[in-house]
């Protein structure tokens, strides 16, 4: 009887590994461009931020360079209960600051600051909404990828997730091919053969009307996941856009490295045993 176990087991192993392994086949060679529209649609661009003030002018900074015309993009900075100059350093550089802060008792995190935030703004005045980490930065060419999505018809993009800082030791080199491998191995692959990407957490585009369709009720501790799903449940499938890309800054302990890891664990496993259950 263990034995049978043990065969089915394996079994298994080998068709999940297979399923992938062909999959990544797909990855290989040049990504085709998506064709290149003239600036149409309105973006806002949400950073929930808490404590960045190391970090969130380079962003912004970096932000305002964007190559699309300056009328069609709003930048949004949400000082979640900040205790820095995350938020005086936002209305220096021009852009739309909201302070969030928490009630005693009250949940904290990106998701919760997210949705003050979308629950603040007139989102009618835009046609899609962009979300970036404090710590990214973003290439030029960004805003005109998504433009050409939504033109499209595409309701969710994910553009190409690469590392900020991937010489600075074993561990930041280590995440900078992990991401390499997810670009090309499974959203390049899976976009190629029609399949739904999934959300990377920073760096995505959705369209505005999808937000208010679905409104923003992710909670757990992966919150692109879990969207990505409440997508997928309204028949709406996430697009992968190859040549925009954002650059997010790794971290260089190791320890730190695993508290993230497991975070991140913690939270695909939690939401996907509750989605069993429902």
């Amino acid at each position: 009887m263990l034995s049978s176990i043990l065969i089915a087991l394996q079994v298994v192993i080998l068709i999940w590994f297979g399923y992938w392994f062909i999959i990544s086949l797909f990855g290989f060679g040049k990504a085709k461009p998506m064709e290149m529209r003239a600036p149409k649609s309105r973006f806002l661009l949400l950073v929930p931020a808490h404590n960045e003030e190391v970090v969130i002018g380079d962003l912004l900074d970096n932000l305002k360079m964007i190559d699309y015309p300056a009328e069609l993009f709003d930048i949004c900075l949400i000082a979640d209960n900040c205790s820095d100059l995350t938020a005086d350093i936002g209305r220096e550089k021009g852009v739309i600051v909201l302070e969030h802060y928490y009630m005693p008792g009250e949940p904290k995190g990106k998701p919760y600051a997210m949705k003050y935030a979308l629950d603040m703004i007139d989102l009618d005045d835009y046609e899609g909404i962009c979300v970036f980490d404090a710590d990214n930065l973003v290439t030029p060419n960004y805003l005109k990828e998504m433009n050409n999505h939504l033109i499209a018809g595409h309701r969710i993009i994910q553009c190409y997730l690469d590392t900020k800082n991937p010489k600075d030791n074993f561990i930041t080199m280590s995440y900078a091919t992990s991401y390499y491998m997810m670009n090309r191995s499974w959203q390049l692959a899976k976009s190629r053969l029609g399949l739904g990407n999934a959300i990377g957490g920073t760096g995505f585009c959705v369209e505005r009307q999808l937000f208010n369709e679905i409104g923003w009720t992710a909670r757990s501790l992966t919150e692109d996941l879990e969207f990505t799903m409440q997508a997928l449940l309204k028949g709406v499938k996430t697009h992968w856009s190859h040549y925009a890309k954002v650059y997010d800054e790794k971290p260089t302990n190791f320890w730190f490295s695993c508290v993230q890891r497991l975070r991140w664990a913690r939270g695909t496993g939690t939401y996907v045993s509750n989605m069993l259950f429902l």
